[in-house]
Parts: structure tokens; sequence; C-alpha cells
């Protein structure tokens, strides 16, 4: 491994080299020629760079349609032997620096066109393997990609002059595609932790954190299972103790079925909160709904005390209409002896919140 280490250390040293114009002309010209003949390629990592790929086997195929042009790229007249004049043009690409002969990064990667490559150490043209003209050339889909990157990077830097709904609806947005992302996550570390208990290791989406995929590559495939065998005795006890815990757990909601009920009225407020907050966010301090200011207790104690005042003078209290009522019901006066000892802080500053009053009788 160290050698190998040292090699991509040289290799990418020596690529960082300028590279001669007329060996890139040679490339851009025969790497035209097998495309227009049909020369599947796919794109892969080789020393942290993304390049261009075809497998050998398509090589030769190709090799064989256009041996005269390429012969002519080369400045040689076609062979007689015609399978000898095709691999000796291999070789020849390979010697002048036009092809690069790649072997897979890692042994247990046997994908037929492999995300990570590694250039050989024995640089000979064969039928097996994968080769490269170590660049990626331009298309369309990149010129529209690069496109939509600027065009993505323009569109946020202008997100203050946006219109309002549109600031509002990308909000709600993103928060449903983090939501989807979250939940996704959870669901598969469940949907895994149960079946492991039953010795088998299902994973939904297997590839979802592997860096060596693409968008496209890490959903598929979107379910892998497979039973284990021949576990030791202590991995044996923790699923049964797993067992024992999803039993109880299931028993637990069984009895209670209120936890489901408290659980999702929870993360409903909880989501309608975040949904409020980034939408009063985005209005402003115009729409937002007016906090109260902070007072002291003095001035609500004397606030309650001149309701109550006016309260005994402008409106007298009516007749009770019967004893009980009389009972149940305090006298203004009795209104008038409590005093305020302390208010806590509204709960949220949303347009519906709730303090704590804390009254007590004047001696």
């Amino acid at each position: 491994m160290c050698i190998r280490d040292r090699y991509m250390g040289f290799q990418m040293k020596k690529e960082a080299r300028p590279v001669n114009k007329a060996v890139l002309e040679k490339k851009n010209r025969i790497a035209k020629i097998l495309m227009d003949k049909g020369l599947k390629i796919h794109e892969a990592h080789v020393a942290e760079k993304r390049v261009e790929i075809c497998r050998a086997d398509d090589l030769i195929e190709k090799l064989e349609k256009c041996s005269k042009q390429i012969l002519a790229v080369l400045g040689e007249g076609q062979q007689e032997d015609k399978k000898v004049s095709v691999m000796s043009i291999g070789q020849r690409l390979v010697k002048e620096g036009v092809l690069t002969k790649l072997v897979r990064a890692s042994e247990s990667d046997q994908q037929k066109w492999p995300k990570k490559l590694l250039p050989s150490q024995s640089q000979n043209f064969e039928e097996k393997g994968f080769f490269t003209w170590g660049f990626r050339r331009a298309s369309k889909s990149n010129t529209y990609l690069l496109l939509l990157v600027v065009g993505l990077i323009l569109g946020f830097i202008l997100f203050p002059v946006w219109p309002l709904k549109l600031k509002i609806g990308v909000w709600y947005l993103s928060v449903a595609m983090l939501l989807i992302v979250f939940g996704m996550i959870i669901f598969r570390y469940l949907l895994f932790s149960v079946l492991w208990i039953f010795s088998c290791d299902c994973w939904l989406f297997p590839h979802l954190f592997d860096d060596d995929k693409g968008i496209v590559d890490s959903f598929i495939p979107p379910l892998t299972c497979s039973v284990r065998y021949g576990d030791k005795f202590a991995l044996k006890f923790a699923r049964f103790m797993c067992l024992g815990l999803l039993i109880y757990l299931s028993y637990s909601i069984y009895k209670e079925p209120r936890m489901i009920t408290s659980f999702s009225d929870a993360s409903f407020r909880g989501v309608s909160d975040i949904l409020e907050w980034g939408q009063l966010k985005l209005e402003g301090n115009t729409t937002a709904p007016q906090v109260p200011e902070k007072r002291s207790l003095k001035d609500i104690e004397e606030d309650l005390a001149n309701n109550s005042s006016n309260t005994t003078h402008d409106a007298p209290p009516s007749a009770p209409e019967s004893e009980e009522d009389d009972k149940v019901q305090p006298s203004p006066k009795q209104q008038r002896d409590l005093s305020l000892i302390h208010i806590s802080e509204p709960t949220r500053r949303y347009a519906i919140s709730y303090a704590v009053f804390c009254l007590k009788k004047k001696k």
C-alpha cells in the first residue's frame, strides 16, 4: 500500500507538469474519432481529478473500426495484420501518453464502471482494464450545468429583493426538504435496528452517505438485506436484550396510546413554530405582532388598583342571584386587597403567548 501511495504521489506530480500542445491536440482528435464511432465513456476520479474513462474491450472494438483514421493522426500507414495493428496502435497510444491504463482503487469494488481508479504501474495496452486520455472534454451538459450554477448563485445574491410570497415559499420548501431528509435518516436507522434484532442487516439506500457515489447512484440500490450467521454469544445476548426492550416499548405504547398523540402534537407544534418564526423574520418588524413592553411590578399594581376602583365607582356590583354565588364571588374590597408579587416572561414572542401572575393577600 505504501508503494502505491508513493506511485500516486509521483503520478500527481507528473500530471501537474505542463502538457505538450501537440500531444493534447492529438488526444482531442483521437477522442473525437472514437466518440464518433460510439465509444462508451463514463466519468471517474483518478488521483483526485475527474476524467473520462472507457473499457478496454470496447476501446479495441472501436479501434478496429477507425484504425485508418487513428493511424493518420499518428502519422503512420495501416499495417496488414488487423489484430496486430489494433494492439500496436493501442500500445503506441499508451507510449505517446495519449492513453493511460487504469486499475481499480479497491479490489472489493467490482462494479462495471467504478467511480475511483488509480494509474496502473505497468503502462501496457491490454484487452482488459480501463483507459483514459486524462481530461474531461467540454460538453453541452457541462455548459448547461455551469449556467444553472451561476443562475442559482445570482438568485441567492438577489434574495433580499425577491417578492415576499416567493421568499416565504422558499422558506416553507426548505423546511419541508429538511424534514424529509431527517425523516428518511431516522426511518432507515429504525428499520435497521428492528431487523438487526432478528439477525438481518437491512439498509434502506445503503449508499446514501457514500462520498464516491453521485446523486443518482446514492439511491441505487434502494434496499439491501443480508442474514447473519454464526454470531458470538455477546452479540446474541445484545440482540436478546434489545428484543426485550422492543417488547416493553410496544406494551407501553399499547397501554398508553396518548404517548403517540402527545409526541405527534409536540412535533407539529414545533414545526409550526419554526415556520412561523421564519415567516416573521422574512416579513420584518412592520408586520410582526407588537410585543408588550416590560413594566415594573409597581406599575402593574397601580393599574390593577385603578381598574378595581373604577369598577366600584362606575358600575356597582349587582346583587347575587343565590347564596352560592355570593359565597363564590369575591367582593371589590377583597379584590383590592390582592397585590401582585411576580409576573413571568411571555412564553414566546408571537401573537399568542402566555404568562403567569402571582398574587397575594395584603395584610
